[in-house]
């Protein structure tokens, strides 16, 4: 059976699950890329966010399942219409400026 959780249960167990991970291998790129979905979806960092996906597409072989992340959420943030849709979450100023960066 299924359970749902709060993403304020849910992020912060997935970051330290991450954070565990890479105490383990600093390289692995599947920590880094949970580290950018928490930065990016839970605490609207776009600038850690990409740079752990950075990291995290940096260094062959980059599991199918970062890839997919990763491609799926550039398009968006690169968009020319991501400062309003950033306005429409209700993001900070500082936050609009680091999105359109």
């Amino acid at each position: 059976m299924f359970s749902l959780m709060s993403s304020h249960q849910a992020m912060p167990q997935m970051r330290a699950n991450a954070e565990r991970a890479l105490e383990l291998d600093p390289s692995l790129p599947d920590g880094h890329a949970l580290l950018g979905i928490v930065a990016a979806l839970y605490e609207y960092d776009w600038t850690e966010s990409a740079r752990e996906f950075g990291i995290a597409m940096g260094r062959e072989p980059v599991p199918p399942w970062v890839r997919n992340v990763y491609l799926i959420g550039q398009p968006l943030r690169d968009s020319p219409w991501w400062p309003a849709l950033a306005q429409m979450m209700n993001l900070p100023q500082s936050e609009l400026r680091n999105a359109s960066s």
